[in-house]
């Protein structure tokens, strides 16, 4: 059996914030760093043979406090950044309503399929990620893996391993700093653990579990 830990990074101010960041190199805030700080001690014994992490800041932060524990270093794959949205990248919802109307509207009712000004539409975004997520686990054969990416990175390629549909990703959360688990017995993916913050019942981080 193959074991994938695919975690979304610690929390950044624009995640606070609620601003599409996309490719944009936001780092970690405060929180999102004890977050990851959290989430390493408790996969600090967990044999990883490899880790990997998307390009961004954000993404490479998380991983190398997850990697200080065990010795391995940051494979970078450029191909689990998070989606492109183009225009809308540093704005709010409330901001983007003022400037785009008619596709703010239209995203509401299909946000999968609107047109957003110069950004990555979801169906290439789902291609690029499947196909570098299962390389590694065509790489990494009977071995456990872990790679730090994005959630609109995770929630596409959830959709993929559930064949529930692209719209399936609307109805499943993925949060800052959480664990999420495929296995592949064999080339069969299955999806083990979903979302899982247990690291984070800190007191410090009530705030974020009922944001």
């Amino acid at each position: 059996m193959t074991r994938l830990y695919l975690i979304r990074h610690g929390e950044t101010v624009y995640n606070r914030e609620g601003r599409y960041q996309g490719r944009m190199d936001v780092e970690l805030s405060t929180l999102g760093k004890e977050q990851a700080q959290a989430l390493a001690h408790r996969l600090a014994e967990t044999p990883f043979t490899a880790i990997y992490a998307s390009n961004l800041k954000r993404a490479q932060e998380t991983a190398e406090i997850i990697a200080a524990h065990h010795n391995l270093p940051v494979q970078e794959e450029p191909d689990l950044r998070e989606r492109d949205f183009g225009a809308w990248e540093g704005f709010t919802f409330a901001e983007i309503e003022e400037r785009y109307p008619e596709e703010a509207k239209r995203w509401l009712k299909d946000p999968l399929r609107t047109k957003i000004p110069g950004a990555e539409d979801f169906a290439h975004l789902q291609r690029r990620v499947t196909k570098a997520i299962e390389k590694i686990q065509t790489s990494h054969s009977g071995k456990e893996v872990a790679i730090v990416t994005h959630g609109g990175c995770i929630l596409a390629f959830l959709a993929h391993v559930l064949e529930l549909g692209d719209d399936a990703m609307l109805r499943i959360r993925v949060d800052n700093a959480s664990v999420n688990i495929v296995d592949y017995y064999g080339q069969t993916p299955v999806l083990s653990l979903l979302n899982d913050t247990c690291h984070q019942d800190q007191p410090e981080f009530a705030y974020f579990r009922w944001k």
